[in-house]
């Protein structure tokens, strides 16, 4: 486990969970935006960290971050965000605080995989995470960012995705099975547990035009009606952070101050 601490530390919480097979590097556009006015925590999870241990529970990784908060003596969180495969981690985080005295003010989850789904929806899932680790292992930064997707996913700016590539294709050099199954068994098989409808009010979950909405939308809109949804189909899976840094801090910025 990595954690990147930057900000100041009388300033207001952010903890950030990034996406599957990436640091908290992927994040690093947006970080460095938010720490002007926030003590931001984003956190690294094993297998991803390079130190070749393996990611193998949402639990323990979960049950670390929490310790470590706990030890820098943060008991309220302006901010709990998750990207992605983040959301799943978020959302576990989530239930662990109210029995260990850490209050969540608002929740971010941007396209967030997360669930529990049917068998074939769930190895579908495994095939894809698969697939783009076996197409990060076999090609350079310079590669990747030439590809066909990447210009159409970015509009024809392929280089407003070089850090988060480079990130992808650093962790997944070194990712083991085990890592990229535990990643599949976090996001597709969590119960969504209950959370009560006054702090459901201060959920967001937005979703891009991908197949994460496809996978877990539903569920999460019957788990959790009374949070605010967003549709961010001008952007693909989690690249309005990418494409557009300081209009999503600016976004952030209006639901922290929706309170």
């Amino acid at each position: 486990m990595r954690y990147d601490i930057s900000g100041n530390q009388d300033s207001p919480v952010i903890l950030m969970f990034p996406g599957s097979f990436g640091s908290a590097r992927s994040m690093q556009g947006y970080i460095d935006l938010l720490k002007e006015n926030y003590y931001v925590i984003a956190v690294t999870l094993d297998g991803c960290d390079g130190s070749g241990n393996s990611y193998t529970s949402k639990d323990e990784v979960t049950d670390k971050v929490l310790q470590k908060v706990k030890e820098m003596g943060v008991d309220r969180i302006r901010l709990l965000y998750g990207l992605s495969m983040g959301g799943a981690n978020a959302l576990n985080f989530l239930y662990k605080c109210g029995r260990n005295g850490i209050t969540v003010e608002n929740i971010l989850l941007d396209c967030p995989a997360v669930g529990k789904i049917g068998k074939l929806k769930k190895w579908f899932f495994d095939y894809m995470n698969k697939q783009q680790v076996k197409m990060m292992r076999s090609k350079t930064v310079e590669e990747y960012l030439a590809t066909p997707m990447i210009s159409k996913i970015t509009g024809g700016r392929p280089e407003v995705y070089r850090v988060y590539i480079e990130d992808m294709l650093t962790v997944c050099r070194d990712l083991t099975d085990v890592t990229s199954d535990t990643v599949t068994e976090t996001c597709t098989n969590q119960p969504l547990a209950a959370i009560p409808a006054t702090l459901q009010k201060h959920m967001h979950i937005w979703y891009g035009k991908d197949a994460m909405k496809m996978f877990f939308y539903k569920g999460l809109r019957k788990a959790y009606p009374q949070a605010h949804y967003r549709d961010m189909s001008k952007y693909g899976h989690a690249m309005y952070c990418i494409m557009d840094p300081e209009g999503y801090v600016k976004d952030i910025g209006k639901i922290l101050s929706m309170q």
